[in-house]
This record gives structure tokens, sequence and C-alpha cells, in this order.
């Protein structure tokens, strides 16, 4: 079995290559910020001299630790590379003092996940908005509340003293979030000002299915397109309800 190393900016290409087979969003700036965040936490297996299976884990300011960006390329599965991976990953939170690891699964990795003591949290679901106007009033005042992601790329937030918003360019489609708001009304109002934008682009939205984000992103037209499983090890944490968008997959 190969040995694991830390990611560098020069693998940026094997891993954006990486993404693309998997017909994933992320651009280099995730992986740039992702890198970032935590540097010893990005970790890859090569393959005479490329990069052919990673995985991420970082630590949110809610203390709670992350892995995310699990890929191996078609070809080079099989053979326990994102096995290796993973265990390594939870070392490594672990040493750091992390008691609540999670991270969002896919129908291929579940089996993995619950073999290392993954258990379910909730089922957590992407929806898509295809290109398209959206109506948006002005808002105005600064969210008060806390905000709880890492160090993620953002290109735009939309705020007001109840809600804050953001969102980011992906391959695939404008992503949303996080989004935090102390009401459906006032999460609704921030997502709009941001759909508004960029009416020319589709726009992804990872929500919860039980949670009352799923009424707003119906009004707004966006359709459920993929479905994950958030898993847990460890502590279990919930989801603050405030959290109307997560940041991503990879960030949580």
């Amino acid at each position: 079995m190969p040995e694991s190393r830390t990611l560098t900016t020069s693998d940026f290409p094997a891993c954006l290559a990486l993404c693309r087979s998997a017909g994933w969003n992320q651009l280099e700036a995730d992986w740039r910020a992702l890198l970032a965040s935590e540097p010893r936490g990005c970790i890859g297996i090569e393959v005479d001299g490329c990069v052919v299976s990673t995985a991420t884990a970082i630590i949110n300011p809610a203390g709670i630790g992350w892995i995310g960006m699990v890929l191996t390329l078609p070809e080079h599965r099989g053979r326990g590379y994102a096995s290796q991976l993973l265990q390594e990953s939870i070392g490594f939170l672990e040493t750091r003092g992390v008691a609540t690891i999670k991270l969002d699964a896919t129908a291929l990795g579940e089996p993995l996940y619950r073999k290392l003591g993954f258990v379910d949290e909730a089922p957590i679901e992407r929806w898509r908005r295809e290109p398209g106007p959206c109506a948006a009033a002005p808002l105005s005042g600064l969210y008060a509340g806390a905000l709880r992601h890492a160090a993620i790329p953002i290109e735009a937030v939309v705020q007001s003293s109840e809600a804050w918003a953001a969102c980011r360019d992906g391959a695939n489609a404008r992503y949303i979030g996080p989004c935090y708001a102390n009401s459906p009304e006032s999460a609704e109002s921030a997502v709009r000002g941001l759909i508004a934008q960029y009416p020319d682009r589709p726009f992804f939205w990872d929500l919860f299915p039980a949670h009352a984000a799923c009424d707003i992103a119906v009004r707004l037209g966006f359709q459920p397109a993929r479905r994950l499983l958030r898993m847990v090890r460890g502590r279990v944490t919930a989801t603050p309800p405030e959290t109307f968008a997560i940041a991503g997959f990879e960030w949580g």
C-alpha cells in the first residue's frame, strides 16, 4: 500500500481531476481554502507521480471535526486507499482533541464509514435551481448571530439583522451556503438576494429535508437533485436549527 502524504498547491490539477471524474462542484478556490484551513489535514495517495485518492479533515469554529473530499479515481478503487486515508483523517482529528467527527456520505461510501464507527445522523439533500430571475427586496442591518463555518471561499454575502447568507461559484452551479437565520422569512429574503445577483446561473443548495429550508427551496424553484446521509462518530452534536444552508459537503 502506498504511503499517504500531505497535499500541496502543486497537487491542485490532480485534485480537480478527481472532482471532475466524480461530477463534483468544487473549484481550485475550494481546494486552496481547505489547504489553508488545515494544511496537515489534507492528504492523498500518489501513484506514478499523480495523486489518485484524497481526503480532507478540518475543525470548524464549533470544534467539530469534518471529513470531506473522499475521492478516488475510478481505475484505482478497490485497493483500500479511501479506507487508509479515512483512518488517518480520524486519527488526525482525534489527536487534536476532537470529540465529534462528521461527514456527509454518498451511498458508495456509507458501508466503509459504518465500519469505521460512523452512525446515521440525518439525511441531507442537494437541491438545484435552474437559471432564472428572482424577486428580491433590499435588506439592511448586520446579522448578530453566530457564524459557525470554517474559512470557506465566499464571493457574495447578503445579510440583515435577522439572517446571513453567502454564495460562491462552482464547476456545475453557484453554491448557496452557509445561511443562518432567525426565521424562515428572513432566510428566504437573504437567499432571494443572492439568487437575484446571478440570474443566468443555476444554483445548488444543500439542506436537511425535514427543515423549514425545504419549503423555501420549493417556493424559489429548487428541486431535489441528490441525497446523502450525514453521519457522526463520537459525541453526537445536533446541527443548530438556525442553519438554513450548510457550507458544503466538504465543509459541513
